[in-house]
């Protein structure tokens, strides 16, 4: 059975031939090396010598990103120093963190889940009090200060973009229109 071949993604490329490997090595083949993607790759191409090198690159345990980055340079035949090696690895590391703005925006978001969960339990509680006038009078302003709470707490949501327009117009609806009904 003949080996199907494939391209490798690098540096927003899809690499065919050794050359475009050559012309657009990036940090980014580290991930395609511990995967053993890029063994896989120099195998199909029958390019034994270099894949020979990889394997044995991988049996040498290189722990230095540095050190085996400069190595597989070396084996594909391009040279480079060890401070820009060093810069363009923390510049490529530096692209794969979450932005922290992403970060606040998920803890924004995690916070109004729970509130919302917690405001539905408090309104689900107060569906069902004890019948008394005096209760259920409490029970209504209750429910409506909940409301416009809860209604508050999604208009902040949607002026933090945190909900796509269009992605719950049944939610939108269903608050404007329950928190018209407290106060007609």
């Amino acid at each position: 059975m003949k080996p199907i071949k494939f391209d490798l993604p690098i540096n927003n490329t899809r690499i065919a031939t050794l050359k475009q490997l050559q012309e657009n090595l990036t940090p980014e083949i580290l991930e395609h090396f511990r995967s053993g993607k890029l063994s896989k790759w120099l195998k199909v191409r029958n390019l034994n010598e270099q894949e020979n090198q990889i394997d044995n690159l991988v049996s040498s345990d290189i722990q230095h990103e540095i050190e085996l980055l400069k190595s597989i340079y070396a084996l594909f035949e391009q040279e480079i120093d060890d401070g820009v090696l060093r810069r363009i690895i923390t510049e490529y590391k530096k692209s794969l963190t979450p932005n922290t703005t992403d970060l606040e925006i998920e803890a924004i978001q995690s916070e109004y889940e729970k509130e919302i969960e917690k405001l539905k339990v408090e309104i689900e509680q107060l569906k069902n009090p004890p019948h008394s006038p005096a209760i259920t009078r409490i029970r209504e302003i209750a429910l409506r200060e909940l409301m416009i709470v809860l209604y508050l707490i999604h208009q902040q949501r949607k002026t933090l973009e945190l909900d796509p327009v269009d992605s719950k117009p049944s939610i939108n609806s269903s608050l404007g229109a329950i928190f018209n009904n407290l106060y007609k």
